[in-house]
């Protein structure tokens, strides 16, 4: 199979939510996400963009294994133009007890 090219780490969070994970917490340019289970995980994501396709494999994997779907699952939605379209408008928080989690978001008035 071969993997999406060019793939934010914006786009590759908003997949994975649709998966059941959560942003949990944001230092620097990583973005931690956690999934209560069961069995509970958690990945880790860097706020790259693209991100490099090892990065993109390795995460795909592990998130794959651990929530027994097959990759291929995960990287058509990623495929997919559409996947971005439903919280495109919807801030980007996370909670993480009662403090709000905050996620960097790039939006294109500060990149151009």
């Amino acid at each position: 199979m071969r993997l999406p090219r060019g793939v934010s780490a914006e786009r590759l969070i908003r997949v994975l939510e649709r998966f059941g994970y959560g942003v949990i917490r944001q230092k620097g340019s990583h973005v931690r996400l956690r999934h209560e289970g069961p069995p509970a995980h958690t990945i880790t994501v860097p706020l790259h963009n693209p991100l490099k396709t090892g990065t993109l494999g390795g995460i795909l994997s592990e998130v794959a294994l651990k929530r027994s779907i097959p990759i291929e699952s995960i990287a058509d939605l990623l495929h997919q133009r559409g996947a971005d379209s439903q919280s495109a408008a919807a801030p980007l928080v996370g909670t993480h007890g009662s403090r709000p989690t905050q996620r960097l978001r790039r939006s294109a008035e500060t990149a151009a």
